[in-house]
């Protein structure tokens, strides 16, 4: 499912079990919100079959659009 700026602006902190959660966007780059409000977009993939995680950056100073030029880049 592709994430959209406004979809994103919804997400809310899990105040039950308060741990972050990550919403996919494809081809490993998800937003992770996280216990204190944060959003943060995390890019997942493999290296030599281990798997590897980089953040690219804070929502909302890093949009959807900026996240996807990212991992294209990579």
């Amino acid at each position: 499912m592709l994430l959209y700026d406004f979809h994103i602006n919804q997400l809310v902190p899990d105040a039950h079990t308060k741990k972050p959660y990550r919403e996919p966007d494809g081809r490993g780059l998800y937003i992770e919100v996280r216990p204190c409000g944060k959003k943060v977009w995390i890019y997942s993939y493999a290296v030599a079959n281990k798997s590897r995680s980089m953040v690219l950056g804070e929502f909302p100073d890093m949009l959807v659009q900026d996240a996807r030029e990212q991992v294209q880049k990579y």
